[in-house]
């Protein structure tokens, strides 16, 4: 965690503190993210995007391209327009009580599109002039990213993604997603385009190259960003990647907030502390 995410959550911390007993935690919002990957000489490399450091949530941190669910993301539409990923690759993603893994994996590519610019469907893909008009439509809120893949003849490859991880915010915070990690290679061609409201930059990198950079608090990190490219730092390929996420059960994580040392470190099962009340370490 940065200094600047350990402030944030410092205060939020304490709100919840001194609300005591009587704090109701936020209910998290469906999220999904895409770790784009791709192969190098040197090994496997992820793609992060940085956040603007005046958004509202994980303002300067390098992240996973992801965001909210739309309710569109549910529509039944989706079934003419969708290769969808086979049952192993999804396993954990479903949620009883709210979205299914289809919505979860149009939501994933949907947000992959409106941050990067990057869409993973099947041919015909757009020229990049098309691709980009209709990336810029879609941020604004001139085309739905159904009529995008309708118009284009193209087919959203959810059948190339599969689920990573899943992380919840932790109860104390006034921000909470439930967001599903999904893994897919990058296209041979990838060309990325960050998109300038939100975010100001973008960089392909090795995990031990990032987490390096982290620990030295030169490269700032939301906590479930540096625990899956820690995950991530075995493997010879993407595919090697690919292969590790499908025979991995994954179950939602919720860290917890500690005080350790005068800071606020998230703890997740299995950590001693992690039992300990809020706030306590």
């Amino acid at each position: 965690m940065t200094e600047l995410r350990y402030h944030m959550e410092a205060q939020e911390l304490a709100a919840a503190e001194a609300a005591g007993p009587d704090h109701v935690p936020v209910v998290p919002r469906p999220a999904a993210a895409v770790i784009l990957a791709r192969d190098r000489d040197s090994g496997p490399e992820v793609l992060l995007v940085r956040r603007r450091s005046d958004v509202g949530f994980a303002a300067g941190a390098y992240v996973f391209p992801g965001g909210t669910l739309d309710a569109a993301d549910g529509d039944a539409a989706w079934d003419e327009w969708l290769d969808p990923p086979p049952p192993e690759a999804m396993a954990g993603a479903d949620d009883p009580h709210g979205p299914t893994a289809r919505t979860f994996v149009v939501a994933a590519l949907r947000e992959l599109f409106e941050e990067t610019g990057v869409l993973i469907a099947s041919d015909p893909i757009p020229d990049p002039d098309r691709l980009a008009a209709d990336r810029d439509a879609l941020v604004v809120g001139k085309k739905l990213f159904r009529e995008i893949i309708a118009d284009s003849g193209a087919r959203l490859a959810g059948d190339r993604l599969t689920l990573c991880a899943r992380w919840i915010t932790p109860e104390s915070l006034s921000r909470r997603y439930d967001a599903r990690f999904f893994l897919a290679a990058a296209p041979a061609d990838v060309q990325v385009r960050p998109e300038r409201g939100e975010l100001v930059e973008h960089v392909w990198i090795a995990p031990a190259v990032a987490l390096e950079r982290y620990f030295r608090y030169d490269f700032p990190m939301l906590f479930p960003t540096a625990r899956t490219l820690s995950w991530l730092e075995e493997g010879e390929s993407v595919e090697d990647w690919r292969r590790r996420a499908r025979d991995r059960e994954v179950r939602a994580i919720l860290p917890r907030l500690r005080r350790v040392n005068g800071d606020v470190v998230p703890v997740i099962p299995g950590d001693p502390r992690y039992d300990e009340r809020e706030g306590d370490g």
